[in-house]
This record gives structure tokens, C-alpha cells and sequence, in this order.
């Protein structure tokens, strides 16, 4: 049976081994942020839609339910809808109008971060998480400003018909899980947040072999004869030693061979100066 030669040996494998597998770590933890903050936006969405932030039981003889700006109540045994997104004087309370727009929002900043992904393409990921970070610390300012604000709005006519309910005091009704999602919603964005702060400043820097590498590949022309064809170039090596290289142009060192020895020579002497 062979040897298994899956774990580095020497101690420069063992750097690159494990250097590239944090590499690929980090982009995983990236691309986990990405799909979360893909499901904060799906939570925000049910939160500024779903009209069951408060409600009665579902056996109770006065059944209904009460959502940011939407709201059923029940009229002659009949479930009635009632409320409408784009006109603010129809929600019941000024609190709901005011959690209605701090859940808008959330919505809105999610999507403009959804939509700063393709940034990475463009520009420095550091920009591009330190822009979605700040954006999740608004979400979560937002929706806790919405969790806080919404029970004020419990001493509404309706509601108050419905629920005998007071100011941050439910009364016959009770807090249903929208509500409680939204909550979540808060701590959710506060990590998202931290994640995107953690990712911005703890990039994957490049090894001393691999910016060896890409310094080896740019090259400097410092000079160019045109009379004999011969270009004096300065290339970077990966032990940093600076070496001449002597590009001819075959057509006219076949013109000009004495030329082009003339010029090659001083080309060396330049450089040894």
C-alpha cells in the first residue's frame, strides 16, 4: 500500500496547507453571512406584513388580530380586513403608523444591502461589509424602535373595543408570533452586523511566497533603443534580486548586428552602475 501523502510534510506545506483552508474557511463564513442576511430580509418582509402582532385566542367569541397597518376584526360573525399600506390615516393608531415606517425601513436598508453584493465584484470587500454593517446596526435601531413604539398603540378605539386593552397592556388579547419574530429580528441583525465588522477588518492577507509570486510577474521597461531594436528591461524576482532582461527585436538586430551588440553592452553597463 502507498504512503498517504495528504498532510503536509515540511514546515513551508504546512503553512500553504493550512493558510488555504482558512481561505476557504472564510469564504464560507462570508457566503453564510450573505444567505442570513438573505433571511433577515425574508423576516423583516413577514413582520411588515403579517397582521398578527396582536390577537385573541381562536375560540373566542370576538376573534381578531392585529398587524403593523392591517388589522381583522370580526363585524355580524364576519371577519372583516381593514387597513391599507400606502394611506398612514387608516392604520387606528399613530403607534402603528410610526412601527409601520420603522419596519418599512428595515425593509428598504435590507434590500439596498442585498443589492450592495454585487459590489464585491467592483470594489474592496472591506467597503462592501463595512457598508452592509452599518446598515444591519440601522435594521436593528429600527426594529427595536418598532418592538417598543407598537404596544402604545394598544389604547386605540379598535383595539381597545376588541381587547379592552390599554396602553402596553394587552388585556383580553394576547402577543402572537409575529411579534416575537420581530423581536428575534432585532438580535439577528446585531449579529449580522458584528459579522460583517469581523469580516471587513480580518481579511485574508497573502503569503510572503504568494506576493513573491505576483511581484514576479510585473516588469518595468527603464529604457528602449529604437535605432537597434534592443529594450533594457527590469524585472522583480520572488528573492527580490534585480536582474536585466534584454528583449530584441529579431528585424532589426538582423539590420544592424553591430548596433545592436553596441547597445546591448552599454544596456549592462547602465544597469552594473
Amino acid at each position: 500500500m502507498g504512503k498517504n501523502n495528504s498532510k503536509p510534510e515540511t514546515g513551508d506545506e504546512r503553512v500553504k496547507y493550512y493558510h488555504s483552508k482558512y481561505v476557504t474557511y472564510s469564504r464560507a463564513i462570508a457566503v453564510m453571512w450573505a444567505v442570513l442576511v438573505l433571511c433577515f430580509l425574508i423576516i423583516a418582509l413577514v413582520c411588515l406584513i403579517q397582521p398578527t402582532w396582536l390577537g385573541t385566542q381562536r375560540d373566542a367569541p370576538g376573534q381578531g388580530y392585529f398587524g403593523l397597518w392591517r388589522y381583522y376584526i370580526n363585524e355580524d360573525n364576519l371577519i372583516i380586513e381593514r387597513g391599507k399600506f400606502l394611506d398612514l390615516a387608516d392604520i387606528p393608531s399613530a403607534s402603528f403608523q410610526a412601527a409601520t415606517i420603522f419596519v418599512g425601513l428595515t425593509v428598504l436598508l435590507t434590500i439596498i444591502c442585498v443589492f450592495c453584493f454585487f459590489l464585491f465584484m467592483c470594489v474592496s470587500h472591506k467597503i462592501v461589509f463595512i457598508i452592509c454593517g452599518w446598515i444591519l446596526v440601522f435594521n436593528a435601531l429600527f426594529m427595536f424602535l418598532a418592538c417598543v413604539i407598537y404596544p402604545g398603540g394598544w389604547s386605540a378605539d379598535v383595539v381597545q373595543q376588541l381587547c379592552q386593552s390599554d396602553s402596553y397592556v394587552s388585556g383580553k388579547c394576547y402577543i402572537q408570533w409575529t411579534y416575537y419574530l420581530a423581536i428575534i429580528s432585532i438580535f439577528d441583525a446585531i449579529v449580522l452586523a458584528i459579522l460583517a465588522f469581523v469580516l471587513a477588518y480580518r481579511q485574508v492577507k497573502l503569503l510572503p511566497w504568494q506576493s513573491s509570486d505576483k511581484l514576479a510577474k510585473k516588469a518595468y521597461i527603464i529604457d528602449d533603443d529604437q535605432a537597434s531594436g534592443v529594450q533594457y528591461v527590469q524585472r522583480v524576482h520572488p528573492n527580490h534580486a534585480v536582474q536585466p532582461v534584454y528583449v530584441v527585436d529579431q528585424a532589426s538586430a538582423h539590420s544592424h548586428p553591430a548596433a545592436t551588440l553596441r547597445s546591448h553592452k552599454s544596456a549592462k553597463q547602465n544597469f552594473n552602475l
